[in-house]
């Protein structure tokens, strides 16, 4: 299967693999490891506050499909301005149309993902939609370990196997998981 999908023209599978292999040297030093350690914990922070005021927004009556609405059309106008301020040129592909349709799935599959997860926000406890949305590390292990041929092994599938036990724990309190655990008494 991995051949059958990189033959649909996605970038090189070898070439990603040199490339973050010769980009990760770059990543040691400390102060570039803190500057990502600070914007992936801002990023954390940013994406805690969209998740609470989704949730506030669908108490008070919006849809998934107008918040999805306004979130596409503050996201697309700051990041044509951030672009056009440091020179970049957002419509120009540069790597050719066979290429770039991946970016467009990409754009579909993120947009979809957050309509989603904005309907899930509306019908269930933030807590719990939130543990669901963040199994995506899983689901991501599990394709590309189909699509990419990237190692998904024994140990990784045990431990993601134990992961969405935690999860059922969470999401469902009451599952017999629990009560076969003994959790419940807790």
């Amino acid at each position: 299967m991995a051949s059958e999908f990189t033959r649909l023209t996605l970038p090189s599978v070898a070439g990603y693999s040199a490339t973050a292999a010769a980009g990760s040297a770059g990543l040691t030093t400390q102060r570039t490891r803190r500057k990502g350690l600070g914007l992936a914990g801002l990023s954390a922070v940013a994406f805690a506050a969209m998740t609470l005021l989704v949730r506030m927004l669908s108490d008070q009556g919006f849809t998934a499909l107008q918040i999805m609405a306004w979130r596409s059309i503050v996201q697309t106008l700051a990041a044509t301005a951030t672009c056009l301020a440091m020179g970049v040129r957002p419509l120009h592909v540069t790597q050719g149309w066979k290429t770039f349709r991946w970016v467009l799935v990409r754009a579909v599959c993120g947009g979809l993902g957050h309509l989603l997860y904005y309907a899930a926000l509306g019908g269930l406890p933030m807590g719990v939609a939130t543990v669901l949305f963040f199994t995506n590390p899983l689901w991501t292990a599990l394709v590309a370990s189909q699509a990419l041929g990237e190692a998904f092994d024994r140990r990784a599938q045990r431990l993601s196997l134990a992961c969405l036990a935690g999860i059922a724990l969470v999401v469902v309190p009451s599952s017999p998981l629990v009560l076969l655990l003994g959790v419940g008494a807790c």
